[in-house]
């Protein structure tokens, strides 16, 4: 378990003794840890998210909103065809499908299950399956069920979420600017009454 104490203007909160207040956040364990995919990663991509990650566990919530999208933004940058650098975020996104291949891990475990293929053989000897080749079939079991099943839908969860935080925000900035409203509309009386009061 992990305790950050927060002593920053966006999260200014002291006891009555003026002491820093202490936050728990979720602890990094719960998290992806990025260095154990920077083989994988493009150098500025990892870097990016690792400060996101830092940034989000120290709990200054407006800087980490800033650099997910700036993340995101790398991200896909990696991916875009070349010459094609500027615009939106989603178009940004929208320009490096073409370039993201999908269907690559579906077709090489295709090739893999062909007569002859590596997994073929494996499955087709059965009889000695060792520690280590059940280990490689069970981790491939269960990223593909990740790759097909698992993300798409947390995915989808993440889409609806964002929804309905979306949502929310509106109605309380209606609320919000609907009591402004309220209030200058209370002076505006005021001031006509003072007025009226002084005119008598």
């Amino acid at each position: 378990m992990h305790f950050w104490v927060v002593d920053m203007v966006s999260h200014a909160r002291q006891d009555d003794e003026g002491d820093p207040g202490i936050y728990m956040l979720p602890s990094p364990q719960e998290h992806m840890d990025m260095d154990d995919h920077k083989e994988c990663i493009p150098d500025s991509v990892l870097q990016y998210c690792k400060t996101a990650q830092s940034i989000y566990f120290s709990g200054n919530l407006m800087a980490t909103n800033v650099l997910i999208k700036t993340a995101m933004e790398t991200i896909f940058d990696d991916f875009l065809p070349i010459g094609n650098s500027r615009g939106s975020l989603s178009m940004k996104i929208r320009d490096s499908i073409s370039t993201i291949n999908h269907n690559e891990p579906l077709a090489n475990l295709s090739t893999s299950t062909k007569k002859r293929g590596d997994l073929h053989e494996l499955f087709s000897k059965h009889h000695g399956t060792d520690q280590d080749t059940a280990d490689a079939m069970m981790q491939m079991l269960e990223t593909l069920v990740m790759y097909l099943y698992v993300l798409p839908t947390r995915f989808k969860h993440l889409e609806e979420r964002f929804a309905k935080l979306n949502e929310a925000h509106i109605a309380a900035n209606a609320e919000n600017n609907s009591a402004a409203d309220d209030d200058t509309l209370a002076d505006d009386a005021y001031e006509d009454e003072s007025q009226i009061d002084k005119a008598a």
